[in-house]
């Protein structure tokens, strides 16, 4: 049966989304945590104290001493020997029981009186024809470590994001299967072989496995194309005129958009815009969030008059970067893109888009070739910005290219194609993009030196073993999860690297790029270790954990190349 809207607004749904935000919260903290438990320097436990400081979640629920501890079935998956529920969903369910067992309690709690008038102000907004969205506090967030080139993330209230998520979820159900079956990114749950699931990312990739797998006899070619600022660039009359039309789709059977959520989504387009929220931004902005020479990028004028004459047109141009509804937006106009490609009726066109990342292969370049100025046409139809299409040779340019092709996919020309992380070559070797591979080790550098500035001889909470185990655990967990040696042969990767990876298969070209991982991850706790040598925590009182002056090797459980390639051997 079909949820109405006002069932995604109840009482049990709104206190599930505050549950999981909180859990979310304080993983994000745990942190600045590690840091303040292991440092007396004082701007750790002031961070910790600023982020609960006037924190309306930390308002409208239980605080942590009173969160009631699962019972033991809740704290594991079932079916899975010795395997652990990861933390979020496991601090999200005993903030929600916890709230449960306090409001049928007859002990007064001052946060339920907060919850209570919280749950009352979003249910009467979502019904009300004046509710509007707060414009979107902007912060910066570098495109690459160092660099200057942001993205405008926009960072919305608790109230306004909690509307807006909602809103999202009873539309992507709404509107879901109008969508085509080859966009993967932000849809509903689908029946896979029998169960249901939410595809991703590596639902997409294999498609390519298996096109390559029933055409491995012929030439293969392969056109691929990204857009110019996506979000900054959409065009809001063009997305109500697609939802619209959506919306009329679902009236001719018989089933009707809430009005309440088509007001809320026409009002998520009328808070932002690029050229309002975004490029009036000045120099201020970037130095309050240390990133003294930032700079936010977006269409060059010359382009933007193909289709804008005046600065006023701009007032409806771009979503926000990080509202739920955004992800929707991109699927509503793109469909459009999806729908042109369908209509050449080619059954062996392979066309498959993410989010606006798309590729199409096929077995004949000038039915590619169609098929990408299709897509181009269609795209210029919607008022976007696709990347130039340029052919460079094979090499370090290719990689930097967003749209090219169509090309020949073979070893003797171009043997690797790339798509959502992945890139696979004609044998069917799988292996990652060297951008995942890289971010995957700044992570790690990233640690080690945060938890290095933390410490010095006298500000140490706690002995120089316990630092070492703890950087440790969260390296592991970064890597692969949280194994434990009872049940790392049938652990499940969950909320780590490996898991956003899964189809990688052994081969020379995976295997040198997991054990490099594996050295980069020993390479930093070596450096951890020799910089602890040199600290003295004689003053410390609990002295349980002693430091070894050489590594601990802790074995394949725990590594990257064990847990991606070589478990599924046993």
């Amino acid at each position: 049966m079909t949820k109405s809207f006002d069932d995604y607004f109840s009482r049990n749904a709104i206190i599930s989304y505050l549950s999981k935000q909180r859990a979310k919260y304080a993983k994000k903290r745990s942190k600045d945590v590690i840091m303040s438990n292991i440092s007396k320097r004082d701007r750790y436990s002031k961070i910790i104290k600023s982020q609960g400081k006037n924190n309306i979640l930390y308002c409208i629920t239980p605080p942590r001493r009173l969160w009631v501890r699962p019972s033991k079935k809740k704290r594991y998956l079932n079916g899975q020997n010795g395997q652990k529920i990861n933390s979020i969903d496991k601090n999200k369910n005993a903030i929600s029981s916890t709230i449960k067992k306090h409001i049928g309690s007859k002990k007064e709690y001052k946060y339920l009186n907060e919850l209570n008038k919280f749950i009352n102000n979003v249910q009467k907004s979502i019904n009300s024809i004046f509710f509007a969205f707060q414009s979107p506090v902007i912060r910066p967030e570098r495109k690459k470590k160092g660099g200057s080139i942001c993205r405008p993330i926009s960072i919305f209230t608790l109230k306004d994001n909690l509307i807006n998520c909602l809103t999202n979820k009873y539309l992507i159900h709404f509107f879901d299967d109008l969508f085509y079956e080859h966009s993967f990114a932000f849809r509903a749950g689908r029946f896979v072989n029998g169960e249901q699931k939410v595809v991703n990312h590596h639902d997409a990739f294999k498609l390519i496995i298996d096109y390559l797998n029933n055409n491995n006899d012929k030439k293969i070619f392969v056109a691929e194309c990204d857009m110019q600022k996506f979000y900054d660039t959409v065009n809001h009359d063009l997305v109500i005129k697609r939802f619209r039309e959506l919306c009329y789709t679902k009236k001719l059977k018989n089933e009707k958009c809430d009005k309440r959520a088509k007001r809320i989504f026409c009002k998520y387009l009328q808070c932002y815009s690029f050229y309002k929220n975004v490029s009036l931004l000045g120099q201020d902005h970037f130095s309050n969030h240390k990133i003294p020479e930032g700079e936010y990028q977006w269409i060059s004028k010359e382009e933007l008059r193909k289709f804008y004459k005046k600065d006023k047109c701009l007032l409806k141009v771009g979503i926000p970067q990080g509202g739920a509804l955004s992800g929707l937006i991109a699927n509503i106009v793109l469909d459009y893109a999806d729908k042109e490609i369908l209509k050449l009726n080619d059954k062996n066109l392979l066309y498959i888009r993410y989010c606006d990342d798309m590729i199409m292969m096929h077995t004949n370049k000038e039915k590619c070739n169609l098929a990408m100025e299709t897509y181009n046409e269609s795209l210029t139809k919607l008022q976007l910005f696709p990347h130039p299409v340029k052919n460079v040779e094979y090499g370090s340019k290719f990689w930097e290219e967003k749209s090219k092709g169509p090309y020949e996919w073979n070893d003797n020309n171009i043997p690797w194609v790339g798509f959502v992380g992945y890139e696979i070559n004609r044998k069917g070797e799988i292996r990652v993009r060297k951008r995942s591979l890289n971010k995957e080790i700044n992570k790690q550098k990233e640690l080690i030196d945060t938890i290095i500035s933390a410490i010095s001889n006298d500000n140490l909470k706690v002995s120089k073993g316990t630092i070492l185990e703890s950087a440790y655990n969260r390296l592991n967990g970064m890597a692969v999860g949280r194994v434990e040696l009872w049940n790392y042969l049938n652990y499940e990767n969950d909320m780590c690297w490996v898991n956003g990876f899964q189809l990688l298969n052994k081969n020379k070209y995976s295997s040198l790029q997991l054990k490099s991982l594996d050295r980069a991850k020993n390479k930093y706790l070596s450096k951890l270790l020799k910089f602890l040598v040199r600290i003295d925590d004689s003053h410390v009182k609990t002295q349980n954990k002693k430091i070894n002056r050489e590594p601990i090797y802790y074995g394949k459980p725990f590594s990257y190349f064990f847990q991606a390639l070589k478990k599924g051997d046993k």
